[in-house]
């Protein structure tokens, strides 16, 4: 139900950054609580696992379609729509990176 997962890159930077961990859960997907700029981790085919804010959702289709805050993130264009059953989870709990670890 609860997973704990490592950021990798910056495109979600200054909010997330490289070597974060968020702590995400589908419990948010299954309620229907998943609005507009939720925060949510997800598999793309192409991009492999993201981590990406939600920008647009067809609840009829299950598709989610994402952004990153970031300027140098993937478009919402380059990630395209993401089927529901591609949702890892929605964010709960953000770590930041501890001082000592080094990339």
């Amino acid at each position: 139900m609860f997973r704990i997962i490592k950021v990798s890159g910056e495109s979600m930077s200054p909010d997330f950054n490289n070597g974060d961990y968020v702590l995400v859960s589908r419990l948010p997907l299954i309620l229907g609580m998943v609005k507009k700029n939720s925060i949510l981790v997800f598999k793309s085919a192409e991009y492999g696992i993201l981590i990406k804010k939600v920008s647009d959702i067809d609840r009829l289709k299950g598709l989610f379609y994402f952004t990153g805050i970031n300027t140098d993130s993937l478009s919402r264009e380059q990630i395209g729509a993401i089927s529901r059953k591609y949702i890892i989870g929605s964010v709960l709990l953000h770590f930041e990176r501890p001082a000592a670890e080094t990339d």
